[in-house]
């Protein structure tokens, strides 16, 4: 039982890392999965991740449906990003960027950046699922497919050619594990004022 709390306090703190992106995060989650893979039980907390993924489609159990919501509080016409239908740029936002207020100014910088250089581009919002690093990290093979599966049709509707990132953990997960041919993947860093 300690052994197993030791391990829930460890996920909790690589999920819900403070500082936006870690930079050591997979080495952090290959260390979590091999120590859960030593253990006859699997922790409560990676049954809950898995769970709420697989219900909510991201990592905090929020209506994926409010993923694009801090486009919302921009104004001024941003909404026109996700309801695109096609385009050769797509900025896949992620979890943390789509949901935490705090990385809110980070996705607005990223897309008024991309506005300024005249680049069309699209953001996914809703149609947007978490990249699945956690549930791969974690041994959950069938649900990382799922949304891997699922985030890649989404790209292929749109007819991406480029796919924009500001998160290291999304932008590493899919150039490890969405094996994707003819598609650049570019990670960008945006300033906070």
């Amino acid at each position: 039982m300690r052994q197993e709390l030791i391990l829930q306090r460890k996920l909790q703190k690589a999920l819900w890392c403070g500082k936006g992106v870690c930079p050591t995060i997979h080495e952090r989650w290959d260390g979590l999965r091999d120590e859960i893979i030593t253990h006859t039980r699997e922790p409560e907390v990676a049954r809950t991740v898995g769970a709420i993924t697989h219900q909510q489609h991201n990592l905090f159990g929020y209506p994926n449906e409010e993923r694009g919501l801090w486009l919302e509080f921009e104004g001024n016409g941003m909404r026109q990003y996700y309801e695109k239908r096609k385009s050769e740029v797509v900025y896949f936002v992620g979890c943390k960027t789509s949901f935490l207020i705090s990385q809110h100014q980070q996705a607005l910088g990223v897309l008024k950046e991309l506005a300024s250089k005249g680049v069309d581009f699209a953001v996914l919002g809703p149609r947007e699922w978490c990249c699945g690093m956690p549930l791969q990290r974690l041994g959950m093979k069938e649900e990382f497919e799922r949304h891997r599966q699922h985030n890649l049709q989404e790209i292929e509707k749109l007819g991406a050619e480029k796919i924009i990132f500001s998160c290291s953990a999304c932008y590493s997960m899919w150039q490890e594990a969405y094996q994707l041919k003819g598609i650049e993947l570019n990670l960008v860093t945006v300033y906070r004022e």
